[in-house]
């Protein structure tokens, strides 16, 4: 919402905006001025931003904007420095400063001090208070006391983080290289997550192959008015978040294109412990196609080249699946993906792919994605990548691994 007007400066306040993606309505975004009909007035650039406040200039109105004007998205833009912030737990002692050099050897991972309030892991030893907590709480397998590991902002050890007791920082470091990479690109795009502006009508679901029975969903706000899965089987009560399910269920991915035109379909899963893959598309013969006007596709589909079977498994924890709509093919990241199928061998062609440099394979999305915003008339800016929701939706369907 506009909040204050001074010739073609506006201040802005963000409401309302998911706090995973805030990081997007920097510099360079532009969001649409509506009245109270929901008519465009014009377009505003975002200049500058402190938490849910932003300074932005005036572009293309059609009349006067005055306070209380509302604001709708139109272009996100995700800088093109971002990085992965990596607070030092006061667990590491004397080992503080090798661990910020070792971190800060890493690209796009920075390392910051504990008491700093923008932060997204921390890094820190087991220590046996925090062990006994772990023991109570029945976690298996146990990390070994001394042990370097991530842990979450809520103090939840990441899985698939700790290494062995007496383990150097700068070993350690070494060794988590990779798992940070992953939580890199996790982040990256997560903050393409749109559903609720996204201007494409889209839905997607999570359905249990044995029976039938739906298990989650997510739909773009105008996917809701061509009918989500739920709506149109008669379920009630079908959300996005976790839904228990337990290792070894067989499970399957629905996506409806409801739009007029073909959307190509991208479908990521952020494992337990991070790790990156791609579910679709894999790269067989002929599946980077198009979904069709009014098409439904099940993922994985054998007509798309995808040869496995999805079943749960793994460490039991959160996972998250992402499926991305865009109206233009994802050319550098498609290209990149050919490369890793064809480093794996043909053995192993039509299964998903663990993406081994993560955060490049997400960058080269992004590129695609901007490449695609600024083809639709919209003011570029070079340092950052811009995401339009008439071109792309990106929806998020979790759910929690139980044993």
């Amino acid at each position: 919402m506009v909040t204050q007007v001074q010739g073609n400066r506006v201040d802005l306040f963000l409401g309302g905006i998911d706090p995973r993606t805030l990081a997007a309505f920097g510099r360079g975004a532009i969001l649409t001025l509506v009245d109270g009909e929901g008519k465009e007035r014009g377009q505003v650039q975002i200049e500058s931003r402190q938490e849910l406040t932003a300074k932005g200039k005036l572009m293309q109105t059609r009349d006067n904007i005055a306070s209380g004007t509302l604001l709708q998205e139109r272009l996100r833009a995700i800088p093109s420095n971002l990085t992965l912030r990596i607070a030092l737990d006061a667990s590491l002692g004397q080992e503080q400063a090798a661990a910020k050099q070792a971190l800060q050897g890493i690209k796009s991972i920075e390392a910051v001090s504990s008491d700093e309030t923008d932060i997204h892991y921390i890094l820190g030893r087991v220590t046996p208070a925090y062990y006994q907590q772990l023991q109570k709480l029945k976690v298996t397998p146990l990390p070994e006391i001394g042990s370097l590991a991530l842990f979450s902002l809520a103090a939840d050890l990441i899985p698939g983080s700790a290494g062995i007791s007496g383990e150097s920082v700068t070993d350690g470091v070494k060794r988590l290289q990779a798992k940070l990479k992953s939580l890199l690109a996790a982040r990256l795009v997560k903050l393409t997550l749109n559903a609720t502006s996204s201007r494409l009508s889209v839905a997607a679901a999570m359905e249990a192959v044995d029976g039938g029975q739906l298990v989650a969903e997510s739909f773009t706000v105008r996917g809701a008015k061509s009918g989500s899965f739920s709506q149109n089987r008669g379920v009630r009560g079908l959300t996005s978040n976790a839904q228990k399910i337990k290792q070894g269920t067989q499970v399957q991915f629905l996506v409806q294109n409801n739009e007029l035109v073909p959307l190509y379909i991208t479908v990521l899963l952020i494992s337990v412990d991070g790790t990156l893959t791609v579910l679709s598309p894999l790269l067989g013969r002929g599946d980077n196609s198009p979904v069709t006007p009014g098409e439904k596709i099940q993922i994985p589909d054998r007509n798309r080249g995808e040869r496995y079977k999805f079943k749960v498994a793994g460490e039991t924890g959160i996972a998250e699946v992402l499926v991305i709509a865009t109206t233009t093919p994802l050319t550098k990241a498609v290209d990149l993906l050919q490369v890793l199928a064809t480093e794996r061998g043909d053995n192993l062609r039509g299964t998903p792919i663990d993406l081994t440099q993560p955060d490049e394979a997400i960058s080269s999305l992004l590129d695609d994605l901007d490449g695609g915003s600024r083809g639709s008339g919209t003011v570029s800016n070079s340092r950052v990548r811009q995401i339009d929701t008439r071109q792309m939706a990106a929806m998020s369907i979790t759910f929690e691994v139980v044993g």
